[in-house]
């Protein structure tokens, strides 16, 4: 049986009430999102900035070798890791670009709940080249 007119206005708006409720929601989910991802950009200027700080102490004290890192072009240049060499690996989900090629290797051949980016910790899903040495690696290593 049909309701009455006002009855279904009644429903009508309270439904439009709910979609205002779930669009708000989503909203401030969205502020929110946008909000994490500013701090983790901050946070990992902070910490490339403090690993290229070691990296040159280390290179002061002559506990490891190679050319000292002074500007930010630099600092953002090494990998994160073996401070040797040049990043050339991208990690997806995350996206950052902080390693080269046989520290991404090394991450990815760990098992799946230890490979992870060493900045921000997400799971990688997949790690691509982004020099002119392109590579692709994104399927589990074959275990012996």
């Amino acid at each position: 049986m049909l309701g009455t007119y006002d009855e279904l206005k009644s429903q009508v708006d309270g439904l439009k009430d709910q979609i205002d409720s779930l669009r708000n929601g989503l909203q401030n989910i969205e502020t929110q999102f946008k909000t994490e991802k500013r701090q983790r950009e901050e946070n990992d200027l902070i910490i490339t900035s403090q690993i290229a700080s070691i990296n040159n102490l280390l290179r002061e004290k002559g506990l490891i070798e190679g050319e000292r890192i002074d500007d930010a072009h630099s600092i953002l240049y090494y990998c994160v890791i073996c401070f040797a060499r040049p990043h050339e690996a991208k990690f997806f989900l995350c996206g950052h670009t902080v390693c080269c090629y046989p520290c991404a290797q090394a991450i990815w051949n760990k098992s799946a709940i230890q490979r992870r980016c060493p900045i921000c910790k997400t799971s990688i899903i997949r790690i691509e080249g982004v020099t002119s040495q392109a590579f692709l690696i994104e399927h589990p290593p074959s275990q012996p």
